[in-house]
């Protein structure tokens, strides 16, 4: 029943306040989450736009999101993985709803994409995207591509981020 002044909800079991703050205690989820869930409910496409990073979550989920643009760029000129791709039966539409990717077989294209985007090393490190050398000649220690040569397959959250990658050689 909603209240007729201030538009809060209690629903049969108890629970009080603006329907989002009940989406978000009936699902377990944050505002976002919340948000998302209503927006698909309703059949409310939300578009997300990027801003300044607030912090270092942010940060990460930004180069996350930078990342999953740069692998779906790379797909569109890789004839041999869009190929591929057809053959295991993915169409397009597949490939642009689930945000599908390739990440080129090189040492540091994604490294120096990134860095030249205005990505510190640490957070390119902490994203999971690059890794440090264990030995070798590389003196500076230099970071290096984690994902080379291989489909890339975003993992998202409830929210829609990307939170992660996975990858098919």
């Amino acid at each position: 029943e909603q209240h007729p002044f201030c538009g809060a909800v209690e629903v049969g079991c108890g629970a009080k306040g603006d329907i989002f703050t009940i989406v978000e205690e009936l699902e377990g989820v944050d505002f976002k989450g919340a948000l998302k869930t209503l927006a698909d409910r309703a059949g409310v496409e939300i578009e997300y736009h990027k801003g300044e990073s607030k912090n270092e979550k942010d940060k990460l989920y930004n180069a996350l999101e930078d990342a999953t643009v740069f692998f779906q760029a790379e797909l569109e000129k890789s004839r041999e993985a869009l190929r591929y791709l057809e053959s295991r039966g993915v169409n397009k539409e597949s490939i642009k709803e689930w945000r599908l990717g390739f990440a080129p077989n090189e040492w540091r294209v994604l490294f120096s994409h990134l860095t030249a985007a205005g990505y510190s090393k640490e957070v390119l490190l902490k994203a999971g995207l690059v890794k440090i050398p264990d030995q070798g000649e590389d003196q500076q220690k230099t970071p290096y591509d984690v994902f080379r040569g291989r489909i890339i397959f975003p993992i998202r959250d409830i929210n829609a981020r990307v939170i992660a990658f996975s990858g098919r050689a």
